[in-house]
């Protein structure tokens, strides 16, 4: 659930504080712990703190919409001016987290849209977590072994950021495709997600 935009005192907020309720706004995108009762803040700090490097042109596209999650969605919620937002972030660079809050947001509204179903956009992030193998990362587990968690998260990134995983995405991509005949190794992350989601929506009955 988002931050209440009527509890922010917008005359003595400082840059730290937006950049504390971006951090909010992504989290509260895609989890709502008063349904599930677990927290995955170090997870999602962990991705945030981890830089989108594409290796490939098309996947330029992705660290755009990433980047502009900020200005776009955050700003227009919270109606904060792209100066302020500059003010806040700077020329920092597009994160991981970044990226698949907005893969997942792109992913429910041009491709997933359904009356029936209502938003899933917490369903396609948590789906590459998962391929991932990430989902197990709740803030309990994480705080058993900090340092471990956070090796383990970083060495999968880096896996998923230099296309390290196998040829059907196991291994360490946000999509698996058993029955591929493509090596997703070679192929943009848009197109990736497009062939997993038609493969879905053959599979699922997925939109109406």
């Amino acid at each position: 659930m988002f931050i209440n935009k009527a509890t922010i005192n917008w005359d003595e907020i400082s840059m730290p504080e937006i950049r504390d309720l971006y951090f909010e706004f992504m989290y509260s995108t895609v989890v709502d712990e008063s349904i599930t009762g677990i927290s995955y803040r170090n997870l999602f700090h962990t991705l945030d703190s981890i830089i989108f490097e594409p290796i490939l042109a098309m996947d330029e596209n992705r660290a755009v919409d990433g980047s502009n999650l900020k200005y776009n969605d955050f700003a227009d919620y919270y109606n904060i001016s792209n100066d302020v937002i500059n003010k806040a972030f700077g020329n920092n660079p597009c994160s991981v987290l970044e990226v698949l809050i907005a893969l997942s947001l792109k992913i429910e509204s041009e491709l997933m849209t359904s009356v029936k179903y209502g938003n899933r956009t917490g369903q396609w992030f948590w789906t590459m977590i998962n391929n991932l193998g990430l989902n197990g990362m709740s803030d309990e587990k994480w705080n058993m072994n900090p340092v471990a968690a956070s090796h383990t998260v970083t060495n999968i990134i880096n896996v998923f950021l230099d296309r390290q995983y196998q040829f059907d995405g196991t291994g360490g991509n946000i999509v698996i495709f058993p029955d591929t005949i493509y090596d997703l190794r070679l192929i943009d992350i848009w197109t990736q997600m497009s062939w997993y989601l038609n493969s879905f929506i053959s599979t699922h009955d997925g939109v109406d």
